[in-house]
């Protein structure tokens, strides 16, 4: 089983990211947006622990496990930008970036680390509150001024959590299909 922790941002803002992701089809060109495998709007979500494959004798101990963590009353997410990891010159991951100024994101991952640390399953990167809306497929360069010139478009937008989702991840010759098989409130 294909596992990963997200945090769902709810459709207000999965319709916002999509539109602002339909806008950089648009000025970045046919060409450079067909280079882009894009999200779909139902798929955006903010991960917060990829877990991996895993055994199926492990799932309820590890169910049982994150039940135990005290979430926050609520976590809010404000927009920090669209942008692209490794950068916009030799963009792998156009990304709407947020940050949390009040830490109970990262909190909340540093408690994710220590039950997941407990089953020997281990992260290679930090946390960095994203969204991603597209993989690039072949190499493209990101103008700097349509970036900056969409991010001015839309400064302010967010959204409140108040707990995160297991997701199974199914990998087909179609693309990976999501199913949320629980809820930690």
């Amino acid at each position: 089983m294909r596992l990963f922790l997200a945090i769902n941002p709810g459709e207000e803002t999965q319709r916002k990211l999509d539109y602002i992701k339909e806008e950089i089809i648009l000025k970045s060109g046919k060409e450079t947006a067909s280079a882009i495998k894009w999200e779909t709007a139902n798929k955006l979500h903010l991960t917060l622990f990829f877990i991996g494959e895993i055994k199926n004798e492990i799932f309820n101990g590890l169910i049982k496990a994150l039940s135990g963590i005290k979430l926050p009353k609520e976590i809010i997410f404000r927009s920090s930008g669209i942008n692209a990891f490794p950068n916009l010159r030799n963009p792998r991951v156009i990304i709407a970036g947020f940050k949390n100024e009040d830490g109970t994101a990262e909190h909340l991952c540093s408690e994710i680390v220590k039950v997941m640390g407990e089953y020997n399953i281990f992260t290679e990167r930090g946390f960095k509150p994203h969204i991603t809306l597209g993989r690039v497929k072949r190499p493209i360069r990101l103008s700097n001024e349509m970036i900056n010139e969409i991010n001015n478009l839309h400064p302010e937008y967010g959204f409140t959590s108040r707990g995160f989702e297991l997701i199974q991840s199914k990998l087909t010759p179609q693309g990976s299909f999501y199913k949320v098989l629980k809820i930690f409130l």
